[in-house]
């Protein structure tokens, strides 16, 4: 801003710009979804949270904190989320918050931050993989019901309802949660400075108590929001009274 003094005097006037932290918040089971897919409670979109992020990471924000609440979901979607959060932490701070429950793909997706902080009663942990898959053949028996499938290679049945996996399925299906749980562990070794080795100890589903991580490694330390924000303000260097 110029303000004009006679006819050819000019001095620039400089207004202080007040600091600002964003704070988003993750709350319920993480689908990778779809991108048009809003923002909404009960249900982590990983397709709507990247484009969040990706604003939070071109706005005036100095340091972003990401409170997350979830028992985890889909490895795809918190692959999405782990990608989002650690191209948003290339740009400024990034701070997780893990909530009463953060594990699994929460986890996952927390690793990606610089600084992760955890509740003394948070359950988190869980680094692991599983799949679920419905079995009932009993049941349509019971209701007369007979289900027929022409498949391929032996693994049609990969996704059947009405009939155990063959030997071929199951060896697929375990080669691909072999992946992904990979990937889990290598996941979090990078964002925690560490080795895989040191990560799979405390990994294979093992849940633990926020209290309890701290020893591993896995957290920063057991502090709610305000004393994150304090633990920021103390590393910035920013003066006054919390």
């Amino acid at each position: 801003v110029l303000i004009r003094r006679g006819r050819l005097q000019f001095r620039p006037v400089h207004f202080k710009r007040k600091r600002s932290l964003a704070y988003a918040a993750m709350e319920g089971t993480i689908v990778a979804g779809r991108r048009t897919d809003s923002i909404r409670p009960g249900l982590i979109s990983a397709c709507a949270y990247r484009d969040l992020l990706s604003e939070l990471a071109e706005s005036k924000h100095e340091v972003v904190f990401l409170a997350i609440n979830s028992p985890g979901g889909s490895p795809d979607g918190s692959e999405i989320l782990y990608q989002s959060i650690a191209e948003l932490g290339r740009q400024k701070p990034v701070i997780a918050l893990l909530g009463g429950v953060a594990a699994s793909g929460g986890y996952y997706a927390a690793a990606a931050a610089h600084k992760i902080f955890a509740s003394p009663a948070s359950i988190t942990g869980s680094i692991g993989v599983v799949r679920l898959q419905p079995e009932a053949s009993g049941l349509y028996r019971r209701l007369g019901i007979r289900s027929e499938r022409v498949g391929f290679r032996g693994t049609e049945d990969i996704l059947s309802f009405t009939s155990p996996p063959s030997k071929a399925s199951e060896k697929l299906i375990q080669e691909q949660l072999e992946s992904t749980y990979a990937q889990f562990l290598g996941r979090v070794a990078a964002g925690r400075g560490m080795k895989a080795a040191e990560v799979l100890r405390h990994a294979e589903g093992r849940v633990y108590t926020g209290r309890q991580f701290l020893d591993t490694g896995l957290i920063d330390g057991v502090l709610d929001f305000a004393g994150a924000l304090d633990f920021y303000r103390n590393e910035a260097g920013i003066p006054g009274k919390p």
